[in-house]
């Protein structure tokens, strides 16, 4: 068959997502992942063999006609739809793609009726995947929906008529909490920023809020998710240079720091006599902030967790765990719009990480017949040479070129 049969111009027109369009031209770079290894004293280099690369097109694509303009938006929602989708090439066939960077539309005013259309496509696996985004962003409303219903009950439950020295107290330990926590989330991801500023007047800002309750539980909870924006920048970054060790390890800091307190916290409070006016307002109120700090902890918690995937089946497995033993405390004490809430944010975090645990590969040990550097032990296992710092972020090994004895690996096909 000539190329002339052989090419489907005529017979499958190009499309991505089911928009149309056709193909002006298409750039193509097949590849293998190689590394270079040269050795000193030797004349030759070793190339070490790391697979085929993945395939990648760049698209130049238009779409013309009388009503080329809802050909033209057609191409715009499908490129910028989330998720993977199918491309139609004329060249290639048929295959599961994601749109990387940013497709580009020109249009020219001595082209009427004519649009041109730039999009760099990759190819992606569709055997293991799990659209997390849905599922995470429905899990991040519940959060704060559940905070909503908490800071509701505490409006109710919260009296300040006149500013007292335990209230005070109490507001002065909640902000410090925050600030605490705030502070320890951003040591461990290394954040230096203006973050911290936010959050130096917290105390004062709450105390001054004392007689408009609602507005403290808003401040409150702005504060909490400082924290929050603070994860999700630094994490994303993480995400895109594939680093799930980072992500993996701060998730454990995330479960101990934050998460932890929502079961904790207020437990070492000096308990309030009840039996008068006073005794009953001091100790309403105290039961109030602690509530409302635990559920705005759990809601900081979980927040931050979405955007702080696991790493490994077992630490989504506990992450998992950690929050239903969390919420079920939670719902405890709280009122029934609360707890419904909390029953939502529940289901919808089982789901995420029944959901992400599908496709995350399990802890295992390794033990080398000999000591060997870390960038063959990498090769060994995986294949890929590059993933010697997973190895070395995981063990911590005295000398990263003289691993020997047991070391903790990724398995599972990674």
């Amino acid at each position: 068959m000539t190329w002339k049969e052989d090419l489907s111009w005529g017979k499958q027109q190009a499309s991505f997502n089911g928009a149309k369009f056709w193909i002006d031209q298409h750039e193509w770079v097949p590849s293998r992942r190689t590394i270079v290894h040269k050795i000193p004293g030797q004349e030759y280099a070793f190339v070490q063999d790391l697979g085929r690369d993945t395939n990648e097109w760049e698209i130049r694509a238009f779409v013309f006609g009388d009503e080329y303009n809802k050909d033209r938006d057609a191409m715009v929602a499908a490129l910028t739809k989330k998720g993977s989708g199918e491309l139609v090439h004329p060249f290639h066939g048929i295959k599961r793609v994601a749109i990387i960077g940013k497709p580009r539309v020109s249009e020219d005013k001595n082209k009427l009726g004519y649009a041109s259309i730039s999009f760099t496509a990759i190819e992606v696996g569709g055997a293991r995947t799990f659209e997390r985004k849905d599922v995470a962003g429905h899990a991040d409303i519940s959060a704060q929906r559940a905070y909503g219903a908490a800071g509701e009950r505490f409006v109710q439950r919260f009296r300040a008529t006149t500013i007292d020295r335990r209230t005070i107290g109490l507001l002065k330990n909640a902000a410090s909490k925050v600030q605490a926590i705030d502070f320890e989330i951003k040591t461990a991801l290394n954040i230096v920023d203006d973050g911290v500023s936010q959050l130096a007047n917290l105390s004062g800002a709450l105390v001054s809020l004392v007689a408009t309750p609602t507005d403290l539980v808003n401040t409150l909870g702005d504060a909490l998710t400082t924290t929050v924006n603070s994860v999700a920048g630094v994490l994303v970054t993480a995400n895109q240079t594939a680093n799930s060790f980072i992500t993996g390890s701060f998730l454990d800091v995330l479960l101990a720091g934050v998460l932890g307190p929502t079961q904790t916290y207020g437990d070492d409070f000096d308990p309030v006599t009840r039996g008068s006016e006073e005794g009953d307002r001091e100790a309403d109120n105290q039961d109030a902030l602690i509530e409302l700090m635990r559920i705005g902890l759990l809601m900081s918690a979980a927040r931050s967790a979405l955007v702080t995937p696991p790493d490994n089946r077992s630490q989504a497995r506990t992450a998992r765990n950690a929050f239903v033993d969390s919420i079920r405390e939670a719902q405890l004490t709280s009122d029934d719009n609360t707890y419904q809430e909390l029953a939502s944010l529940s289901a919808d975090l089982v789901t995420f990480y029944d959901g992400v645990a599908g496709t995350l590969p399990e802890v295992g040990t390794f033990t080398p017949g000999r000591p060997m550097p870390a960038v063959l032990a990498a090769h060994v296992l995986y294949g890929d040479a590059t993933r010697e710092t997973e190895i070395i972020q995981r063990n911590n090994p005295p000398d990263p070129n003289f691993l020997e004895g047991p070391i903790e690996v990724l398995i599972d096909g990674r």
